[in-house]
């Protein structure tokens, strides 16, 4: 007798056992929690917002608009920033021999 049906007697009868006690276990929760009316027939749904929930929401995302112009403002001025120091950083370290720096003061005579 090959070992794989002997191995699927032994073990597809545990199997069905333990997903038979799984479905049962789930059946009697769903009828535990139907006889104590924690499930409804039909999900309720969203209702409409009232004018007070409105102007809070839309308060909410004004102030976040704000706040995220303040961001990219932020984000602008330092890309701005820092391209004006490299551009100047640029313009005083040349030197015509590479590897070598000019001196911006010079020298004492």
């Amino acid at each position: 007798m090959p070992i794989f049906i002997m191995i699927f007697a032994v073990l597809g009868p545990i199997a069905g056992v333990l997903v038979g006690r799984i479905w049962e276990r789930d059946r009697w929760r769903q009828r535990l929690l139907e006889k104590a009316g924690f499930l409804e027939d039909q999900p309720r749904g969203l209702g409409r917002p009232t004018p007070a929930e409105s102007d809070s929401v839309h308060h909410a995302l004004e102030a976040m608009a704000v706040e995220i112009e303040r961001i990219g403002e932020g984000q602008r001025f330092l890309t701005r920033v820092l391209a004006e120091r490299e551009q100047r950083d640029v313009r005083h370290m040349s030197s015509p021999i590479p590897g070598s720096m000019r001196s911006p003061v010079p020298p004492a005579s």
